[in-house]
């Protein structure tokens, strides 16, 4: 494992965030895992475990959660965009805990870690996003819990 492989690592996830977002340009990424409830039938498993590439910004604020398959590194259901027009409520929780729920029922919930272990086409590497974990739970307490 190299600082080549985590690099690697992070522009594939962001790769994964472009094609499914059309304005990528302007969010901050980071990894979280967690679960996704969707209202609607045949949108996905009910509280399955997910793996998001969640991306978020200040103007305007908002959350996107993007859905994807480890270790496959694919894209899974369509992103869902939460911000002032459909946020129901956000959480922030203990241990790095966040979920958001919209006013039509769709609920995610992720944990967000300083460092994370993946495993990616038979190799094994650290995530290290310890200033992006500090920065998206400043975002989670200070702008979208205030929406």
């Amino acid at each position: 494992m190299t600082a080549d492989d985590g690099a690697q690592l992070l522009a594939d996830l962001h790769q994964i965030f472009d094609r499914q977002v059309s304005t990528f340009g302007s969010y901050n990424l980071i990894y979280g895992y967690g679960s996704a409830e969707y209202p609607e039938p045949g949108s996905g498993a009910r509280g399955s475990r997910r793996d998001f590439i969640v991306g978020y910004c200040m103007k305007p604020v908002e959350v996107v959660f993007a859905p994807f398959l480890l270790p496959e590194l694919a894209p899974i259901e369509r992103a869902t965009a939460v911000n002032a027009t459909n946020l129901a409520f956000a959480e922030v929780g203990t241990d790095s805990f966040y979920a958001v729920e919209t006013n039509i029922g769709a609920r995610f919930a992720v944990t967000v870690r300083d460092r994370v272990r993946m495993t990616v086409g038979g190799t094994t590497t650290w995530l290290e996003q310890r200033d992006d974990a500090a920065d998206f739970a400043r975002f989670m307490n200070e702008e979208l819990s205030q929406l």
